[in-house]
C-alpha cells in the first residue's frame, strides 16, 4: 500500500512540475494611422481554436503605450487582441481583433492598427 501512495505522489509531482509556465508580461505600443493612440484597452483572450488556454488580461493603452499590470500578465502562445481606442471622448477604434503570438516570459510587441479599423 505504501508503495503505491508513493508512487502516486510522484507521478503528481512531475505532472505539475511540466504544467508550470513561466507568466510574463506584455508591453508595447500602439498606432493608429502613424500616430501613437491616446488612449484605450486591449483585452488578451487565449485562442482556444489555436490551442491555447491561458490566462486572459485587459491591458490600459495610454499615451500609445501598454504594459501589463504586476500582477497578471500571459502564458504566450497565440492570443486574440480586442483593441478598443479613444480620442478624447470619441471611440476611435471600436473593439478591432487581431490575432497575435506571444512568446513565453516577458516581451514587447507593437500593435499597428489598420487604416480600415476606425469605427464607423
Amino acid at each position: 500500500m505504501n508503495r503505491y501512495f508513493t508512487l502516486a505522489i510522484a507521478i503528481g509531482l512531475v505532472a505539475l512540475a511540466g504544467c508550470g509556465k513561466k507568466e510574463g508580461h506584455l508591453s508595447g505600443t500602439v498606432t493608429f494611422k502613424g500616430k501613437p493612440v491616446e488612449s484605450g484597452e486591449i483585452i488578451l483572450s487565449p485562442d482556444g481554436s489555436r490551442g491555447n488556454s491561458g490566462p486572459g488580461v485587459m491591458v490600459p493603452i495610454e499615451r500609445g503605450t501598454f504594459r501589463t499590470p504586476t500582477q497578471r500578465g500571459h502564458w504566450g502562445g497565440p492570443y486574440l487582441a480586442r483593441v478598443t481606442c479613444y480620442k478624447g471622448q470619441d471611440t476611435l477604434i471600436g473593439g478591432y481583433e487581431m490575432q497575435i503570438d506571444l512568446p513565453e516570459g516577458d516581451t514587447t510587441y507593437d500593435l499597428v492598427i489598420p487604416d480600415e479599423a476606425a469605427a464607423k
